[in-house]
C-alpha cells in the first residue's frame, strides 16, 4: 500500500513540474519563432560577386609569381 502512495505522490510531483516548466518552453518558443520572423523579414544582403574576386586573386599570384623563385627537391629536373 506504502508503494502506490508513493508512486502517486511521484506522478503528481512529476505533473507539477511539468506545469511550472511548461510556460518557460512556451516562452521560449515564443522568442524563436520571432527572431525567424525578423530575420526572413529583413532586407536581403547583397552578395559580392565571384568575378571581382577572383580578377584579384589572379593579379596577386600573377604579382608575386615574379618575387619567389621556384625550387624544384627532385632529380629529374636537375634544379636545387
Amino acid at each position: 500500500m506504502a508503494k502506490s502512495l508513493r508512486s502517486k505522490k511521484e506522478k503528481r510531483l512529476r505533473a507539477i513540474r511539468r506545469e511550472i516548466v511548461e510556460p518557460f518552453y512556451d516562452k521560449k518558443e515564443a522568442a524563436k519563432l520571432a527572431v525567424q520572423e525578423a530575420a526572413l523579414a529583413a532586407p536581403k544582403l547583397e552578395v559580392p560577386s565571384k568575378s571581382n574576386n577572383a580578377m584579384d586573386v589572379a593579379t596577386l599570384t600573377s604579382n608575386t609569381m615574379g618575387t619567389f623563385p621556384l625550387l624544384c627537391i627532385c632529380d629529374i629536373c636537375g634544379l636545387k
